[in-house]
């Protein structure tokens, strides 16, 4: 056979072989397969034996977060409220910043009136938001022992579903990362700010307030104290005072939400969220962990005493969620960080390399499971299943081979 005759043949082939490869997975090229490849960047970063240079590990890493923006930003037609959001879109377009301060959710109508602004529409808003919470996520997962590690318990709920689902709450979520890495460096009022802001998004944060009562150094408590004891009139007075002063304006600027939050979460059962008991137990299982490991981890680890609080409301939240399904469910997710804070760091509480693997493995396998149910059997997956995107290298996988 000549080299041409062979050439020939063998392109042949290749053809037949790629095309019965695009034939096969052509459904799940429509529906699933650009979540699972992303679901698998950081499995590789993760695993992958070959090392790179601090360099280039970076550019990988940026490269992947990049990526995620893109992915959460310019998704076209992607979850459960896209209709709800491009109605809220078009109205602010129509009718201006008059009807931004009159919405519940001020910070995500003002996005929407500056994409309005600048023209970018409704992906633009997705972008802007996407940036915020996946800029929040990444400087949360980088404080975890194991980053890509955190990003793998973090892309089967936290990304695919609040990060592209929930726009609003994402943005308040994004902003709470943020504060629980102040909150880890003890910037209380950092911690407090954060919050602020995410309530002008979702003010379901305010919940996650108290949290900063939990970093009170002690020392500084008992100084407060005798200096109060000394002279309480001209301490207590002025702080009573402003504390009224504080709840006050707190009761008048969140009052009418509550009481909407109250009625469209808990009182209308038609709003109950279908695997609400399902993701509050993800919550409780390494709450538990940390609350019966908790000599182990503080031997391992400097854990910070808010940590327990938020382990303790996650392993008691699953007994709620038949009191007021979606309103628990809401609030929950500001504590899924318990599953990336404690099983990025199982790994690392075991010596050996061997059983550390292992639980590595099986972490992955737990999550990647956990991602291929809900994509296969939850409720509303159809409104994320096909992925769909505004930009080309979302809608187009080269399976065939270009003709010579």
């Amino acid at each position: 056979m000549s080299f041409c005759e062979l050439g020939t043949t063998t392109y042949n082939c290749l053809t037949d072989l790629f095309d019965a490869i695009d034939s096969s997975v052509a459904p799940l090229k429509k529906s699933m397969i650009y979540y699972w490849l992303l679901f698998c960047l950081p499995v590789v970063g993760l695993l992958s034996p070959v090392y790179l240079s601090p360099r280039l590990r970076l550019v990988a890493y940026s490269s992947f977060v990049m990526l995620i923006v893109l992915f959460i930003g310019f998704r076209h037609q992607i979850g459960g409220d896209w209709a709800n959001y491009l109605e809220q879109f078009n109205r602010i377009h129509d009718e201006g910043i008059r009807i931004v301060f009159n919405r519940r959710s001020i910070g995500y109508g003002l996005v929407n009136w500056i994409s309005a602004q600048i023209g970018w529409g409704i992906y633009g808003v997705n972008v802007i938001c996407g940036t915020v919470f996946v800029s929040g996520l990444t400087l949360f997962c980088n404080r975890q022992p194991v980053p890509w590690l955190s990003w793998i318990i973090a892309l089967p709920y936290l990304v695919v579903v609040v990060g592209m689902g929930y726009t609003a709450q994402s943005v308040a979520v994004g902003l709470i990362l943020y504060g629980f890495v102040l909150l880890e460096d003890r910037r209380r009022w950092g911690f407090v700010v954060a919050v602020g802001l995410a309530s002008v998004f979702h003010k379901t944060s305010i919940a996650l307030l108290p949290l900063m009562l939990f970093t009170v150094n002690l020392d500084q408590v008992r100084i407060i104290v005798k200096l109060v004891l000394k002279r309480p009139l001209p301490i207590l007075i002025p702080v009573a005072l402003s504390g009224l002063a504080i709840i006050y304006i707190l009761w008048r600027i969140f009052y009418d939400d509550f009481q909407i939050l109250i009625e469209y979460y808990v009182e209308r059962t038609q709003w109950d969220s279908h695997g609400a008991f399902v993701r509050l137990a993800m919550n409780a299982v390494p709450g538990a962990a940390l609350l019966l490991f908790a000599k182990i981890f503080s031997n391992e680890f400097r854990v910070n005493p808010h940590w327990y609080v938020i382990a303790s409301i996650a392993v008691v939240s699953p007994f709620f969620a038949f009191i007021a399904t979606t309103a628990f469910d809401r609030v929950a997710i500001y504590f899924m960080v318990i599953q990336i804070y404690v099983w990025s760091r199982i790994p690392m509480i075991f010596q050996n390399r061997d059983a550390s693997a292992a639980i590595t493995i099986g972490i992955i396998l737990v999550y990647g499971l956990v991602f291929w149910v809900w994509l296969n059997y939850a409720n509303h997956s159809y409104n994320w299943v096909p992925y769909t995107s505004i930009l080309p290298m979302f809608n187009w996988i080269p399976y065939s081979i270009p003709a010579f």
